[in-house]
Order: C-alpha cells, then sequence, then structure tokens
C-alpha cells in the first residue's frame, strides 16, 4: 500500500506575498497533499500591534484558494 506524503503548515496568510508563494511551493514541492492550518480572525488579531488591519478570515481563505487553484493544486489541500 502506497503512503501519501503529507505537508503540514500554518499561518495567517495575511496578504500573500513573496515569502508565502516560496512556502507554499515549497510544501508542494515537498508533499502530494497539503494541510494548511489558517490563522482565525481572532487569534491573528490577538498576534498584531494595535491597529494594524487584518483581511477576514474569509477573503484569506480565497486568496489561499486562489494561488492554489492558478497552479492547479486546488485538489491537493
Amino acid at each position: 500500500m502506497a503512503v501519501m506524503k503529507r505537508v503540514c503548515l500554518g499561518g495567517t496568510f495575511d496578504v500573500l506575498h513573496a515569502g508565502h508563494a516560496r512556502l507554499l511551493e515549497a510544501a508542494l514541492a515537498a508533499g502530494e497533499a497539503l494541510v494548511i492550518g489558517l490563522a482565525s480572525d481572532e487569534f491573528a488579531a490577538s498576534r498584531r500591534s494595535p491597529g494594524r488591519e487584518l483581511a477576514p478570515y474569509g477573503e484569506r481563505e480565497a486568496a489561499l484558494r486562489e494561488w492554489f487553484a492558478a497552479r492547479g493544486a486546488l485538489e491537493r489541500i
């Protein structure tokens, strides 16, 4: 029986940038399936300085899905 290699990572992923892209590309290269923990609005806000804006969870999730879809990898997450 073949074992599927999974890669797990997590983050806030607020405003996807080049560093996020490098991390996500490395994760795709390392495993067949990805498990991504996306920080809740409450947790992410608690880790930021007061007044710093944060995209809502739904927007951050949609941006991640769009990023993977653009690379034909949405079914891997």
